[in-house]
């Protein structure tokens, strides 16, 4: 068993290593600018490693990623021994990770709820003055020991 600090080099060695295996040896033009790899995790006796990965596009492009992930598998694992010092190489289990694409869901939310503000004349998070407080707008931006002249 691997200490978890072991662990977690590994798991940072598996996925910088699996990043630029697919990135430049295998330079794929129907993934290499949609895949990305999240995160590893590694099993405490380094046997399976959980790939995740995330894909910008639309369904499409992630089932493209996964037929790509699946076949390349065997390819990506020897590829991936030349690079880990591990007595043994870990089987490859690839995940698809939604959070990026939630994250990116969520951000056009806020930026459609950010234009529709605006479109209303309402007040947005960048455009309203919430960070002053009531002494800095009468005394223009200075607080009330800045104003007095200590001489």
């Amino acid at each position: 068993m691997a200490t978890p600090r072991r662990v977690e080099r590994v798991q940072k060695q598996i996925l910088r290593s699996i990043s630029n295996i697919v990135l430049f040896d295998m330079k794929d033009p129907r993934t290499a600018k949609t895949l990305t790899f999240t995160k590893c995790k590694v099993s405490r006796d380094l046997a399976v490693a959980k790939v995740y990965y995330s894909v910008l596009g639309n369904e499409s492009d992630r089932r493209t990623a996964e037929g790509f992930l699946e076949h390349s598998k065997n390819y990506i694992r020897e590829r991936l021994g030349e690079d880990l010092t591990t007595r043994t190489l870990p089987q490859l289990e690839f995940i698809f990770d939604p959070s990026v694409e939630g994250a990116i869901k969520i951000s056009e939310t806020l930026r459609e709820l950010e234009e529709e503000r605006e479109q209303l004349g309402e007040p947005t998070a960048a455009g309203d003055d919430a960070g002053e407080t009531e002494s800095e707008n009468a005394n223009g931006g200075e607080d009330d020991e800045g104003s007095a002249q200590n001489d």
